[in-house]
């Protein structure tokens, strides 16, 4: 069930958004940020050009540095940066008019999960996109095992429990509740505190990376049951 009658973006009623076409405006975003970084690194090694941070692409100023550096160079890979320049210009535009769609459609579908700390609006996108239904799962338990593999699998050695990586389920639900889980872990707070304290009762770091997404699934899945 959906939240509204009204999608909150302008002439789209709210039963028009699907949540298949949020996950494939997720997904393109994602595709287009990653492709404008990869395309244009490998000339910019070639030509002894310092590479700026992937994150940082998408600022004017740095294009202009970029562009700047290949001004009156004879190489051939040159000119083909220049026009890749003019490219990233392009995807940067088209993802900044996806990322608007997104958060407007998102807010609407899942504000509740959007007020999960580190949860911002391509990774709730993503989650509700590609979980295709919460109403699909009759617990936390059966999300966390059968859609995101966030249930890690005991190993015993001994009297030692150990938490081995579970490779089941979604893998691009798993990675948006990483991204969560590292953007957590970045502040202080019950998340950094819920890690240290696994690390201190025995586990290994990843260990407690790993039960601390099942944590964060839980409470993605919970959220999500509210908002529909």
């Amino acid at each position: 069930m959906l939240p509204s009658e009204t999608s909150g973006v302008p002439g789209v009623p709210t039963s028009a958004i699907s949540t298949s076409d949020l996950d494939g405006s997720a997904w393109r975003s994602h595709f287009l940020q990653a492709s404008r970084w990869s395309r244009v690194r490998w000339f910019l090694v070639e030509l002894g050009i310092a590479e700026p941070p992937p994150r940082t692409l998408g600022r004017a100023a740095v294009l202009a540095e970029i562009q700047a550096e290949l001004t009156d160079r004879p190489e051939m890979s040159v000119r083909i940066s220049r026009d890749l320049v003019l490219r990233i210009r392009e995807w940067t535009s088209a993802i900044e008019v996806l990322e608007r769609e997104i958060q407007a459609r998102i807010a609407v579908l899942a504000p509740t999960l959007l007020g999960l700390t580190g949860c911002g609006p391509l990774s709730a996108a993503k989650l509700v996109g590609e979980t295709g239904g919460i109403d699909q799962f009759r617990s936390r338990a059966a999300f966390a095992a059968h859609n995101n593999g966030t249930a890690p699998i005991p190993v015993w050695s001994g009297n030692i429990v150990r938490q081995r990586l579970n490779r089941a389920g979604n893998r691009q639900l798993n990675l948006a509740l990483h991204r969560i889980a590292v953007t957590q872990l970045r502040c202080a707070g019950a998340g950094r505190d819920y890690v240290v304290h696994r690390m201190t009762a025995g586990d290994t770091k990843s260990e407690a990376i790993r039960t601390f997404r099942r944590q964060i699934s839980d409470e993605v899945f919970r959220r999500m049951t509210i908002d529909y």
